[in-house]
């Protein structure tokens, strides 16, 4: 390669949200870091949401769980594997974002 070619990896990586047509102000050092931090940080933010709509009595029937009245810790638990079950991918793709290159003239 000549000193002046540059390569086609990019400098950083960023969190573009498709319904909003836009990257989020986040950017990552790598691609998998991208997917794996933001994917943290939303499910964070839709827990408590998930939490309350979640149909505890089909989850426990769906895994051979005898139906019981559930703790808190219990639920949380629950609603915490729920999501786990999921890729990071998946996640992303239900919620509407994708791990994009960012530009790299927005850093020159």
């Amino acid at each position: 390669m000549k000193p002046t070619e540059s390569t086609l990896s990019p400098i950083c990586w960023g969190i573009y949200d498709t319904q909003l047509d836009q990257f989020r102000d986040e950017d990552y050092e790598s691609e998998e870091t991208a997917r794996h931090e933001f994917v943290d940080y939303w499910k964070e933010i839709v827990f408590d949401e998930m939490w309350e709509n979640f149909d505890f009595e089909h989850y426990m029937k769906r895994h051979h769980i005898p139906i019981h009245q559930l703790t808190e810790d219990e639920e949380r638990a629950m609603v915490q594997a729920y999501m786990d079950d999921y890729t990071d991918e998946e996640f992303l793709d239900f919620y509407g974002f994708q791990v994009r290159p960012l530009d790299t003239a927005l850093f020159n």
